[in-house]
């Protein structure tokens, strides 16, 4: 039985059961410890030339310190759609503020991680973007450093076992389709 008691300063998730259905919100460590489904949004950032926007993890993340990661992104809040939370984690993360019609939704991936009790249906988004990392502006205790990243690169360090990178599960078939 999982105690709902919340207190004032917790984060809430937008929790959904194994069909993506939406349920009661409930705070973070609640989700992450009981492995409750949840939602959260990936924003991939292309620069039309073959490289994509690849951030290093702050190293005081609760999950994955440090490691490398080919998304921008984050937990969805209660009554935010997919495209909602995409928007505000790219500006929260990155300073780039974007409007909802520049995203575009590639797909929406279903990930069960029962050994980390991670359980998230991933709303994924890509966007062009043409602007300088000096411009970028990073939120505290999220982003450790940033960096462009060529597309074949990052393809090489996106699998299971590369312990400096996170890997989700769809990121080889997203940048390589059929």
């Amino acid at each position: 039985m999982i105690n709902k008691k919340v207190h004032k300063s917790e984060e809430l998730f937008f929790v959904v059961d194994e069909d993506d259905s939406p349920m009661d919100p409930l705070p973070r460590r609640l989700v992450h410890g009981y492995g409750v489904w949840h939602r959260v949004s990936h924003v991939w950032i292309f620069d039309g030339k073959g490289n994509i926007l690849c951030q290093q993890r702050a190293l005081i993340k609760e999950l994955n310190p440090g490691m490398w990661e080919s998304f921008f992104g984050g937990h969805i809040s209660p009554g935010e759609s997919y495209t909602d939370g995409a928007v505000r984690e790219l500006a929260e993360e990155t300073g780039i503020k974007l409007q909802p019609q520049d995203f575009k939704q590639e797909m929406v991936y279903k990930r069960q991680d029962p050994r980390a009790y991670n359980n998230e249906f991933q709303g994924i988004f890509s966007i062009t973007w043409h602007g300088k990392i000096s411009d970028l502006r990073f939120d505290d205790g999220e982003v450790e450093q940033v960096k462009w990243v060529p597309i074949k690169d990052v393809l090489k360090h996106l699998k299971p076992g590369d312990k400096s990178w996170t890997f989700c599960g769809y990121e080889i078939d997203y940048l390589n389709p059929k």
